[in-house]
């Protein structure tokens, strides 16, 4: 075979494998047993295209063990495994890198049973095989003391990064100190920071910079202006301090989450009471030195309270994060998805409360039919037990074709009816376009059943229907439209 031919079968090949999707995908899965999706990763696989890789801990008695399942892009599960955490060990899972085909990286924290939580726990790197072959392992802390990580990166020399808090002592005032370990591309640890002040300090996520150091985000209590606030340290590529700085106000606030944005800038997402009284999702952008642009904050209409896990950025400059929304009146949690502007004005946001316990998004990730993945618990409603919980979203937070905004963008293709708001806990309102002088409307549950619905005026009574997807009809004369929606009580 020539090596023009090569080239053109290897140019073709390489096309194929990072086609965009062009269709929206979705799909929604509870996974496991006691666990939770606390990191996802990315990875290509030439036989399923995009693979999604979530890192989580599966509960057993009295003890975590590490849990790690593949999902390809239609929800479908591919693999899962458990490594092998011996009985005498407690093992907790953060996030995971995908490093190519054949590798992954997760990070996780283990302590011996018979120890104490708060006294003892190493952080652990594990980097294993799709098929679940462990190539290399290895563990960081000292003894007499509680290294808990909370997040890890691979740096440009193709080591890793771990951010997390460590504790000595057991006493309400012993020091909780922000931790950063750097390891070769082995896992051989190479060098150990810690940062903070006399009380509870923690890290919560990093990023490498562009000179090579470290923007380490998280929380203090030993400095700021409440009892707790967001926390941002940076350091040099060998970890030693250049500067730090506190953002928040009266009340307990805390970073979560930093990632570089297009500008040149740092967002840092996070939430709180920074008023002392309602907690709210907040998000900043900051300039390389720490300065202030914009800072907002964001809660979700029906439940005012609420917390921000995660942030992208999108080409066009947006920012889509989730994390979770609070019933004031309940304390149920629910997954919560919001887009902003790239100066922090709200666009859209939408709440999943699959149920009246607690529902939440811990990470996401932007797919390439300009949707969302995100993952998060929730609890199994016939098994009553907490499940990883992933739900594929399109490009406006919609779980299922065709839900409706709430603004008709094009005035001459508005839809023959518009129903809203979707998901609903209470009623739909509709509104047909054009005359309407024999409509009919049914409705038709998961299981094939046709009702029709109770109606008054524009309003579609659901307080008694069950949780689920339905299909509405609306018929009048000749026209005919149907629309998908959820109840979610």
């Amino acid at each position: 075979m020539s090596k023009a031919i090569k080239g053109i079968l290897l140019s073709l090949w390489l096309c194929l494998q990072w086609q965009p999707a062009t269709s929206q995908i979705y799909f929604e899965g509870l996974h496991g047993d006691g666990t939770a999706a606390s990191g996802i990763g990315r990875g290509r696989v030439v036989q399923l295209g995009e693979d999604y890789i979530v890192w989580s801990g599966k509960f057993l008695p009295f003890q975590f063990s590490l849990w790690m399942f593949i999902v390809d892009m239609e929800g479908e599960l591919v693999n899962e495994m458990l490594p092998g955490t011996p009985d005498s060990i407690s093992e907790q899972a953060g996030n995971i890198l995908v490093l190519n085909d054949t590798m992954l990286v997760g990070m996780s924290h283990q302590r011996v049973l018979s120890q104490s939580s708060s006294t003892q726990g190493d952080m652990v790197l594990t980097c294993i095989s799709p098929e679940g072959q462990v190539y290399w392992r290895q563990a960081y802390g000292l003894a007499d003391r509680a290294e808990t990580p909370l997040r890890t990166i691979r740096c440009s020399d193709g080591g890793f990064a771990i951010v997390g808090q460590v504790v000595i002592g057991t006493s309400p005032n012993d020091n909780g100190e922000v931790i950063l370990v750097k390891t070769d591309s082995s896992g051989n640890q190479l060098w150990e920071r810690t940062y903070g002040g006399w009380l509870y300090d923690s890290g919560e996520d990093i990023i490498q910079t562009i000179d090579g150091g470290f923007l380490l985000l998280g929380w203090t209590r030993s400095y700021g202006e409440g009892e707790r606030d967001f926390y941002l340290i940076k350091t040099d590529s060998i970890g030693d301090f250049q500067w730090e700085r506190t953002y928040g106000g009266a009340g307990s606030e805390s970073g979560a989450n930093i990632i570089s944005l297009t500008n040149g800038n740092y967002l840092l997402s996070g939430g709180g009471t920074d008023d002392g009284v309602t907690s709210k999702g907040q998000l900043y952008e900051v300039i390389p030195d720490g300065d202030v642009v914009w800072h907002e904050k964001y809660a979700s209409g029906p439940m005012p309270k609420g917390y921000i896990y995660r942030s992208v950025q999108l080409p066009n400059g947006s920012i889509v994060s989730c994390g979770l929304a609070e019933n004031s009146d309940t304390g149920g949690n629910a997954g919560w998805i919001l887009k902003t502007s790239s100066t922090g004005e709200l666009l859209w946001q939408r709440v999943f409360d699959k149920n009246e316990y607690t529902d939440l998004f811990y990470t996401m990730l932007a797919t390439e039919d300009d949707g969302f993945l995100l993952g998060g618990q929730a609890v199994n409603a016939e098994t009553m037990s907490q499940d990883a919980w992933l739900l594929k979203v399109d490009s406006v937070g919609c779980a299922y074709p065709n839900c409706i905004t709430g603004l008709d963008e094009l005035e001459g293709v508005k839809p023959m009816v518009d129903v809203w708001p979707n998901p609903t806990t209470e009623f739909f309102n509709f509104e047909v376009q054009g005359s309407s002088t024999s409509l009919v409307v049914t409705a038709t549950d998961m299981r094939g059943s046709v009702f029709s619905p109770s109606i008054d005026g524009g309003s579609i009574n659901v307080r008694d229907w069950p949780n689920g997807l339905y299909v509405l009809s609306f018929i009048d004369g000749n026209r005919k439209a149907s629309v998908k929606v959820v109840v979610q009580h």
